[in-house]
């Protein structure tokens, strides 16, 4: 997935640790599951 963005590895594992955190996602069985669509949208990213 980092590749596929143009992103290193550890940077995509910290900011899915974030989301994942802050109740935004949810990964199970290697999916990643988006609770809250509007704010990662919303992200100033």
């Amino acid at each position: 997935m980092a590749q596929l963005i143009g992103i290193a590895p550890e940077s995509l594992i910290r900011t899915l640790s974030h989301f994942k955190e802050e109740k935004l996602i949810e990964i199970q069985s290697g999916k990643v599951i988006i609770l809250e669509e509007n704010k990662l949208r919303n992200l100033p990213y």
